[in-house]
């Protein structure tokens, strides 16, 4: 009887052992949440309660681990590092209305990822990760460079490291006023405007008249060629006046004597033959190897 006893205590310890198990898994299951934080990221952890209690950010962060909380609460990750927001410019006006195309970028860290959450439309960072960044300051940005840029001449945008330094150094200036006014808590710590280069229709036109200025090159090349095969034309006509002159000859004998210089050379060549006129009657002469 005594040991009948203490076995149905034992079943009935098992059993409410297993209803308490079978309680806690569905409570795990169904009423809790487990939120997951990776390394280089916290997770700012928001409460919306269905019927009781009070909604919103909480101000801690979670820290890289797990943690389980009630099943209405959500965790929006945030990245620690620093992260790379990339701009592209297109037909971007420059002083005198030249036009260029280029690319930059900004590298920004996030200070304080709960005012982020709860001030600026930051939500989940792997899903819409931009919103708070389209929302503050992409166009803000965007307009800075466009007003520096109009500063510059294109020509020193595209050669001069001294004007790019500059550029930057005043767009920084303007973004870190910007992000100070707005309350933004976020840092700038790197920005560049990348390799510039003239737009579309600009390079078209950079391209024509680099051929124009081409063919102005050819053209100029080809008349001084002519132009110094005249020169030497006609000082080889004076040396050879002066020459005639100075032999006492008169044209018809400096001919003559012109053409036996050009016979003699002829002939002197190897394994050639000369022709040779005597009066009506032309005579070749064979030369020996």
């Amino acid at each position: 009887m005594i040991f009948q006893n203490s076995l149905t205590t034992r079943l009935g310890t098992l059993f409410k052992l297993g209803v308490l198990i079978f309680m806690v898994v569905v409570v795990a299951t169904f009423l809790l949440r487990r939120i997951t934080t990776e390394p280089s990221h916290v997770t700012v952890i928001v409460d919306k309660p269905w019927f009781f209690g009070h909604g919103g950010v909480r101000p801690e962060v979670q820290k890289p681990g797990v943690s389980w909380y009630w099943v209405t609460t959500h965790g929006i990750h945030v990245p620690t590092y620093d992260f790379r927001a990339d701009e592209g410019f297109d037909d971007l006006p420059t002083r005198k209305q030249s036009f260029i195309d280029f690319k930059s970028y900004l590298k920004i860290r996030i200070t304080d990822p709960v005012k982020l959450v709860s001030e600026f439309k930051y939500t989940d960072w792997e899903q819409t990760k931009w919103d708070w960044y389209k929302h503050s300051i992409q166009e803000q940005y965007r307009t800075i460079v466009r007003n520096v840029a109009r500063e510059y001449l294109m020509e020193d945008i595209l050669t001069s490291p001294t004007a790019i330094n500059e550029m930057e150094a005043k767009i920084r200036a303007e973004m870190d006023k910007l992000i100070k006014e707005i309350g933004i808590p976020i840092q700038i710590t790197d920005l560049s405007l990348g390799r510039a280069s003239p737009n579309g229709p600009v390079m078209a036109e950079i391209d024509a008249t680099a051929s124009q200025q081409q063919r102005i090159k050819t053209e100029q090349a080809r008349e001084l060629a002519e132009k110094s095969k005249r020169d030497a034309e006609i000082a080889r006509a004076e040396a050879d006046n002066a020459y005639r002159t100075r032999m006492n000859l008169s044209s018809q004998e400096f001919v003559a004597l012109e053409a036996v210089k050009r016979y003699s050379h002829a002939c002197a060549q190897k394994d050639s033959h000369c022709v040779i006129m005597t009066g009506q009657t032309p005579v070749v002469v064979p030369l020996g190897k």
